[in-house]
C-alpha cells in the first residue's frame, strides 16, 4: 500500500474552490489536547463519534480501526489523520501506544478536513520523521500549565502539524456534480448560527441557493460529506454541548442553547452520540479541566470561549 494513500476516500474529495493554505493559516483552534494512550485508555475513552480532529502517531505496536465500511491497520512508526464525526472503534491490538493529539477546529478548515479526508488518511513516510517530533512537543505542551502565549503557540504547532496532510490531498478533482465548498461552508455556518433552533433541509436548501428541491440537496450533501444534513446538524449541536459543558454551564442551559425540548431528550441525545451520560461527561472531563486551571481564548466563529 502506497504510504500516501487515502484512506477511506469518499465519493467527493477535493473541490477546486477550497484555498488549503488560506484555510489552514485563518483556521482557530478551540479545543485541543495530546494524550499518550495504551490500547486499554483508547477503548475506555472511545466514542460512538469521534467529535474532534484527531492526529495519531503509533509508537509502538499497532492496532486496528473499525468504520462503519472498512478497517485499517495502524502501523507502528506511521502518522495519521482521523476526521471529525466519524464513527470508529479499537481493535486487536498488538502492544499499541499512541499519542493522539485532538482538536476542534473552525467551521471552515473542519468542512475542508471533512471533504479531503475521508475517513482516515495516512501522512507520507518521507514526512513522518519531521512530524514525529511534533507529537512530542505537542504532549509536552498540552499537559503542562499553559500561558495565553503559549495558546498561540499550541495553535501554531497544531497548523504545523496539519501542513503535510493538507499537502498531500491538494491535487485530487472532484465531480463536476458535487456541491462546491463554498455552497456547504455558508450551510455550514447558517447551521452554527442557528444553533438553539435548528434549520430544516428546506431552510438549508434556500441557504445554499441552488435551485433544487429538498431531497435533492440532501443526497448531494451527503456525497460530499458522507453524512446527511440532519446527521451534521445533530453532530454540531453536540459538539456544542460538549464546549458548553466543559465552560461549566448547566445541564439545563445547554439543553436550551442546544435546541432541545427537555433535559432528558437531551440527555438521551448526548448519550447515543457520544457513549455517555452529560453527566458522566461532566466528572470525568470539567472536573480534570478545573483542576488543571487552564487560561481560554475565544474562537471567534463560536459563541462560546474555549478551552485550550
Amino acid at each position: 500500500m502506497r504510504q500516501d494513500k487515502i484512506l477511506g476516500s469518499k465519493t467527493c474529495l477535493v473541490h477546486d474552490d477550497i484555498q488549503l493554505e488560506q484555510v489552514l493559516q485563518q483556521a482557530v483552534i478551540s479545543y485541543c489536547s495530546a494524550t499518550m494512550m495504551s490500547f486499554e485508555l483508547l477503548k475506555q475513552h472511545e466514542s460512538r463519534l469521534n467529535y474532534y480532529c484527531r492526529l495519531i502517531y503509533v509508537s509502538s505496536g499497532r492496532v486496528d480501526v473499525v468504520f462503519k465500511r472498512q478497517k485499517v491497520t495502524l502501523e507502528q512508526g506511521s502518522a495519521y489523520l482521523l476526521s471529525p464525526y466519524v464513527s470508529a472503534s479499537f481493535q486487536d491490538q498488538r502492544g499499541v501506544n499512541i499519542l493522539d493529539v485532538s482538536f476542534q477546529l473552525s467551521t471552515p478548515a473542519e468542512l475542508a478536513i471533512m471533504l479531503l479526508n475521508g475517513d482516515i488518511s495516512q501522512i507520507a513516510a518521507s514526512q513522518v520523521d519531521e512530524l514525529t517530533p511534533l507529537f512530542y512537543r505537542a504532549l509536552d505542551g498540552f499537559a503542562t500549565k499553559a500561558s495565553v502565549a503559549s495558546n498561540q503557540q499550541q495553535q501554531t504547532l497544531i497548523k504545523q502539524m496539519l501542513v503535510p496532510y493538507f499537502s498531500q490531498l491538494q491535487g485530487v478533482k472532484c465531480p463536476s456534480a458535487a456541491l462546491r465548498y463554498q455552497t456547504i461552508l455558508q450551510v455550514a455556518h447558517h447551521i452554527t448560527d442557528n444553533m438553539s433552533n435548528p434549520p430544516s433541509i428546506g431552510d438549508l436548501t434556500r441557504v445554499s441557493g441552488l435551485n433544487i428541491e429538498p431531497p435533492h440537496f440532501a443526497r448531494k450533501f451527503r456525497t460530499a460529506l458522507n453524512i446527511s444534513p440532519k446527521q451534521y446538524i445533530q453532530h454540531k449541536r453536540i459538539a456544542y454541548a460538549l464546549q458548553l459543558l466543559l465552560q461549566g454551564h448547566d445541564v439545563e442551559t445547554v439543553s436550551d442553547d442546544c435546541g432541545f425540548f427537555n433535559e432528558r431528550g437531551f440527555a438521551k441525545a448526548f448519550t447515543f452520540d457520544t457513549g455517555m451520560s452529560p453527566q458522566t461527561f461532566i466528572e470525568d472531563f470539567v472536573v480534570k479541566f478545573e483542576h488543571n486551571a487552564q487560561p481560554q481564548f475565544t474562537d471567534p466563529n463560536n459563541r462560546v470561549q474555549a478551552v485550550a
